[in-house]
């Protein structure tokens, strides 16, 4: 259901609404100004009592179709409450809290629980961090981090994405062979496709001196993991 805009448009109402009209006649020549809704196609519009030059009431509307200067809308949108309009009460297309909430949001240079639709990125990379000997893996500090583990350790993956989104770390391990590493539960995926929650029993000799690249992927939250040695 796309939301629709147009620049600059504003008009006033020809005739009065009650709080149950579905309909909104505009001055004649004034509907031009606004877009035109087709399919599930919108736009949002507020209805304005002006005493002077101050605002005194409010109403925000949905508008769902537009022919001329007559409108349809839903009443009573983002918390206001449908009331009787007279005529020559404003209605303007403007900006509002919702609108601005339904956009993805940029916080930091990142975005946060955004959904990008058929979206094609250019020289994009994967964002990396280096974890150290840290055995506490953040999927928020990006999705291939470096980690060294030295000595006997466990090593644990937090803040997956939610259940029904699939998310990938990719761990550049390096000198994991020369720790005792007690993995989480992670179903490891072994060269004839068979899994197993044994690491020993996954067939993969990890190096002592040198790097290898472990793959884990979840797309329940965590809740099950799968995992590979990439070579």
């Amino acid at each position: 259901m796309p939301r629709i805009f147009s620049n600059n448009a504003v008009a006033t109402t020809s005739s009065a609404i009650t709080s149950a009209s579905t309909t909104i006649a505009l001055a004649t020549g004034q509907g031009a100004k606004f877009p035109t809704p087709s399919g599930s196609d919108y736009f949002i519009a507020t209805l304005a009592t002006v005493s002077g030059v101050t605002e005194t009431s409010w109403e925000i509307v949905k508008v769902t179709a537009r022919s001329g200067d007559s409108l349809t809308v839903v009443r009573a949108q983002e918390g206001t409450t449908a009331a009787a309009w007279p005529a020559g009460s404003t209605l303007e297309h403007r900006l509002t809290a919702e609108t601005l909430a339904g956009f993805l949001q940029n916080t930091g240079g990142s975005l946060n629980d955004g959904v990008l639709t058929m979206a094609m990125f250019k020289d994009c990379g994967l964002s990396f961090f280096n974890s150290g000997t840290t055995n506490a893996l953040d999927y928020i500090n990006g999705s291939c981090q470096r980690w060294f583990p030295s000595g006997s350790v466990s090593l644990s993956v937090s803040n997956w994405p939610a259940s029904g989104n699939l998310g990938q770390l990719l761990i550049e391990g390096v000198n994991l062979g020369a720790a005792t590493i007690t993995w989480p539960t992670i179903n490891w995926v072994k060269s004839d496709g068979i899994t197993t929650t044994t690491f020993a029993s996954s067939g993969v000799t990890l190096q002592t001196a040198g790097t290898d690249w472990v793959l884990l992927w979840s797309r329940d939250g965590g809740t099950t993991i799968y995992g590979k040695v990439v070579r």
